[in-house]
């Protein structure tokens, strides 16, 4: 099963790119988290939501 992190997804890119994977991949787990929810610059978070990906 696949599993894909869309970042900025809240945005209008990640919304575009988020239906896109939806129509393709339609049993994909999708994590779209925003940008309050997932710091890029926070090295710590990031690796715990991407943990948290892969155990999905």
């Amino acid at each position: 099963m696949e599993r894909v992190l869309i970042t900025g997804g809240t945005g209008q890119l990640g919304h575009d790119v988020f239906l896109e994977v939806e129509k393709r991949y339609p049993n994909a787990k999708i994590l779209l988290p925003n940008r309050d929810y997932m710091d890029l610059t926070n090295y710590t978070l990031v690796s715990a939501i991407i943990n948290l990906l892969n155990q999905m």
